[in-house]
């Protein structure tokens, strides 16, 4: 393998101290380019509900989280209530853990690898994954909490109730653009050339990227658009680029499987 293949975009922010995605595309031969794309504003929580929601575990079936945003949000309402309530750090874990008891089932959902390694790490709570289907099974007497975005996706609401499975949502983050993602993206285009690898990481980001690369770059055709999933594929399709390459799963090791697979650095 050449020392470098050519350049992977990633509309993404890079996360600290090690991003695993870096580390794998640049273990296989590839520079890495990062432009944050998203930007998050947590929602008060006193308003929102999360606070007294997060507090009473007895009055759900459980808690599902479907995006880490929705997790730091959770923890960034910890860290800030934690001086007025004292110990509510340790009594929101020892709350869901007793309520896990009740039923003896795992009452923590979440869907997707990088969310459950998310709530293990930042909430210290044991997680069941695989999310609808492992719902389906719980012990269902209450509303499930859903923690989530202004931008969710209407499929696991929808596919809950058509299960009847009651599902109590709030929005405790909005997203939002970010604020430097023209200057970014203008600066930077110019270095794509052909075969370079622009990779998408949800719909969002394609919704507020995508207009700004059309406008700033020329010969888009050249590029090989990529996601990360089916369903940021979708709104990539829906807005104009034909046929983007798809992940067969939403991992560094995967997406670095696809770009290798259909890349042509090598011949360039």
């Amino acid at each position: 393998m050449a020392d470098s293949w050519g350049q992977v975009v990633l509309f993404r922010e890079k996360k600290e101290p090690v991003d695993k995605y870096e580390e794998v595309l640049k273990g296989g031969g590839f520079e890495t380019v990062f432009i944050p794309v998203l930007s998050f504003k947590y929602t008060d929580s006193k308003t929102n509900g999360l606070l007294d929601a997060i507090t009473s575990p007895l009055k759900y079936s459980g808690v599902i989280f479907t995006s880490q945003t929705a997790v730091n949000a959770l923890v960034d309402m910890i860290e800030k209530e934690k001086l007025v309530i004292g110990m509510l750090t340790q009594n929101y874990r020892d709350r869901w853990r007793e309520r896990g008891k009740v039923d003896k089932w795992t009452v923590v959902f979440v869907v997707g690898p990088s969310t459950k390694e998310c709530v293990e790490r930042q909430l210290g709570l044991q997680v069941t994954a695989g999310g609808v289907a492992d719902v389906k099974k719980a012990p269902i007497d209450k509303p499930f909490l859903f923690p989530c975005g202004n931008m969710k996706r209407d499929t696991l609401p929808v596919s809950l109730s058509e299960n009847g499975i009651p599902l109590e949502t709030i929005e405790c983050y909005q997203t939002i653009q970010d604020p430097n993602i023209e200057s970014e993206i203008s600066n930077k285009c110019h270095k794509w050339n052909k075969g370079t690898m622009l990779v998408f990481f949800s719909p969002s980001g394609v919704q507020y990227s995508l207009p700004v690369i059309k406008q700033h770059c020329i010969n888009i055709q050249n590029f090989t658009f990529v996601s990360i999933g089916p369903t940021t594929a979708s709104s990539l399709i829906s807005n104009g680029i034909p046929s983007p390459l798809v992940c067969s799963k939403p991992t560094p090791s995967d997406l670095l499987t696809l770009i290798i697979n259909n890349s042509n650095f090598n011949n360039s």
